[in-house]
C-alpha cells in the first residue's frame, strides 16, 4: 500500500509553487533595451510630441500641432525605419499640403537617411540637416529625445527639450 500521507505535501508544494514559476517568467513593461540597429528597423505612427519644459501650459504638441495646421497629418503619417539606413514617410491625404511642415516637426522627409551608435541615432533630411537623437525604447514603441535653444518671452535663452513618441506597428 502506498505512503499517501508523504505524497499529498509534495503534491501541494508543486501546486502552489506553479503560479510563482509562471509569474517569474514575465517581462517588465518599463524594462528598456539598448536600441539596435535591428530594433530601430520597422514601421512607427507618431503617438506623442513632448516637450519639456511645457509651452504655454501643454506638455503634448502633437495635439496642439494639429490644430494649428488643421490636419491630423502629423498623427497619420507611417515612419519607416529600413535596412541599409533609409527613413521615409508615407505621403497619406492629410500630408498632401503640409509636407514642409512635417518635416521641420520631425526632422524626417519622405528621403531621409539614418544611422545609429549606442543610445544615439542620427537622422539626415534630403538638405543635409542632421539631427541626432537619443533613442530609448519602452516595449515596442520608440521614443527620440532631442534638445534645442529657445529664448523665452523676456529674451533669455533657455534649451527646450523635444521627445517623439513612435508606436511600433
Amino acid at each position: 500500500m502506498k505512503n499517501l500521507i508523504s505524497e499529498r505535501p509534495m503534491a501541494w508544494m508543486l501546486v502552489m509553487a506553479m503560479p510563482l514559476w509562471f509569474g517569474s517568467c514575465k517581462k517588465d513593461a518599463g524594462e528598456t533595451v539598448t536600441p539596435t540597429a535591428t530594433s530601430i528597423e520597422g514601421n512607427y505612427k507618431v503617438s506623442a510630441l513632448k516637450v519639456n519644459p511645457k509651452v504655454q501650459g501643454f506638455e503634448d504638441l502633437l495635439p496642439v500641432y494639429s490644430l494649428l495646421i488643421g490636419t491630423t497629418c502629423l498623427s497619420d503619417i507611417t515612419v519607416s525605419f529600413k535596412s541599409g539606413g533609409v527613413v521615409s514617410t508615407d505621403s497619406p491625404a492629410s500630408c498632401q499640403s503640409n509636407s514642409d511642415d512635417i518635416a521641420n516637426a520631425t526632422g524626417i522627409d519622405s528621403n531621409s537617411k539614418w544611422v545609429s551608435s549606442g543610445t544615439k541615432l542620427t537622422i539626415t533630411d534630403s538638405d543635409q540637416t542632421t539631427t541626432t537623437y537619443d533613442v530609448s525604447f519602452s516595449g515596442a514603441n520608440m521614443q527620440l529625445a532631442w534638445q534645442e535653444d529657445d529664448i523665452d518671452a523676456t529674451g533669455k535663452p533657455f534649451k527646450q527639450g523635444y521627445t517623439m513618441e513612435l508606436k511600433r506597428l
